[in-house]
């Protein structure tokens, strides 16, 4: 019998991608990171934390431009993956808001921080409000 919530059996392909990132291997863990958006789905959870993933070293490298340009691609993937307030979209909003700090444009940083906090406020909200239900 196979249950709807099936146990991984290997690491997710972001793993590896994710440890090269935490020990400043950012070259490789960007590739890493590519190389796992290319194999999946669009769609897919794991190719939206693999997005992200590429995201932080092409920053971390100095490349701000670059890596605000793959977070605007990114973007409409995880508002259909995740929701346009859930904490994974709001910390890639975070993270171009520190791109656009290190290009310059400050007052589109200061308008794009806002709106996360915004967001981030109202579905603290929700979430209160649901475990008072409870």
């Amino acid at each position: 019998m196979t249950s709807k919530r099936a146990r991984r059996t290997k690491p997710p392909p972001v793993s590896r991608a994710r440890a090269l990132y935490q020990s400043g291997r950012y070259a490789e863990a960007e590739a890493e990171a590519s190389a796992a958006v290319r194999s999946r789905p669009r769609d897919d959870m794991d190719v939206s934390l693999a997005l992200t993933l590429a995201t932080l070293p092409i920053g971390a490298q100095g490349r701000h431009a670059e890596a605000l340009a793959a977070e605007d691609e990114a973007l409409p993937v995880f508002d259909r993956v995740f929701g346009a307030d859930h904490r994974q979209t709001l910390k890639l909003r975070s993270d171009r808001a520190q791109q656009l700090t290190a290009l310059g444009p400050h007052a589109e940083c200061e308008a794009e921080s806002a709106a996360v906090v915004l967001l981030a406020a109202r579905a603290e909200q929700v979430t209160g409000s649901r475990s008072q239900r409870s």
